[in-house]
């Protein structure tokens, strides 16, 4: 008896079930990755979507119009562009902005309602941060699944 059989033999039989699944885990248990798959693909998304707006990313002086720290510490920030006033909401990076407080705004030169604080390629590189890590860590797991499922199925004769 090993190591880890002796354990589950100590604390019962939930522990027991769940290390006979773990030595023969079902694919059904890359489920559990969903969300962080998902997750994975918006940041990814968001990132390109952040990048192509630094491409044709314009800038203009705005004013704080207002301060909503429940809500991420968000800035409300009025600006002009072409004669047409637009609004937006950000929390910047580098910064405390106080109320009436002119800030330089950076918008997307196609569409000024895509706006905010801190430039889209800086944005844009925050958005990305976390995807190297879940990427491993889904690899990760696919690969553990992939190597127990191995070791244990059937050897053809």
């Amino acid at each position: 008896m090993n190591h880890v059989e002796n354990q589950a033999h100590t604390f019962g039989a939930p522990v027991d079930r769940a290390v006979r699944e773990w030595r023969h885990p079902s694919w059904w248990t890359l489920l559990v990755l969903s969300p962080w798959m998902i997750g994975t693909a918006l940041s990814i998304r968001d990132w390109r979507v952040k990048l192509d707006a630094g491409v044709h990313q314009e800038t203009v002086k705005g004013t704080i119009i207002g301060h909503e720290p429940r809500n991420h510490d968000s800035y409300s920030y009025e600006f002009l562009v072409h004669g047409r006033t637009f609004k937006g909401s950000d929390s910047p990076l580098d910064y405390e902005p106080t109320l009436g407080q002119e800030v330089t705004v950076y918008f997307d030169s196609r569409d000024p309602s895509s706006n905010a604080l801190t430039e889209f390629s800086r944005l844009a590189v925050r958005d990305l941060g976390p995807v190297p890590l879940m990427v491993l860590g889904t690899g990760l797991l696919v690969l553990f699944i992939a190597v127990r499922r191995r070791r244990i199925a059937p050897r053809a004769l």
